[in-house]
């Protein structure tokens, strides 16, 4: 494509060339009908024209291979940021996905969490439950020991009572014997 366009400027330029080249040619034939032709003095004078020209020529061609080297290292440039550019994207896209992922690893140890934290409410819950149950079982342990010890005491003084009538007589009894 810069060939194409360089070979449109350049016959571009020798076209402005040749209407300069013109330009300077009527202005040394109107010259030459003013002043007279001085065929030497003519031709220098159109050298001199030519050579400048020349030297213009050579000075833009110098400036096109230097454009066309900073277009090169341009392109180079560009080249590399490019790769840059992708391969910056190409982490920033595993980024995201390592983000989504680590946000849903979050979502998911959150839901866990929560989750194992009403169930442990639930559990402490019935825990207390059962400790308030085993806590009334044993103060009804308690008050029933304590009633069947009453009874045992009662019962104890009771045999007491019954021995002590009972061993009257048999004492008695094995003395008369």
């Amino acid at each position: 494509m810069l060939e194409k366009i360089m070979a449109v400027c350049k016959s571009k330029w020798v076209l402005g060339l040749l209407v300069v080249g013109v330009s300077a040619s009527a202005a040394v034939a109107a010259s030459a009908a003013v002043s007279g032709w001085n065929g030497a003095t003519n031709m220098n004078t159109v050298n001199q024209v030519l050579g400048q020209l020349d030297g213009m020529l050579t000075n833009r061609e110098n400036q096109v291979k230097q454009l066309k080297a900073d277009l090169k290292d341009a392109d180079a440039t560009i080249a590399t940021l490019t790769q840059q550019r992708d391969a910056a994207n190409a982490k920033l896209a595993t980024a995201q996905q390592d983000l989504l992922a680590a946000q849903q690893a979050v979502t998911a140890l959150t839901s866990q969490f929560n989750q194992a934290k009403t169930e442990n409410d639930s559990l402490r819950g019935q825990l207390d439950e059962k400790i308030k149950e085993i806590q009334q079982k044993i103060a009804d342990g308690n008050r029933q020991v304590e009633l069947k010890q009453q009874e045992v005491d009662r019962l104890s003084a009771q045999v007491g009572s019954l021995n002590g009538q009972f061993a009257e007589p048999i004492d008695e009894r094995h003395e008369s014997i």
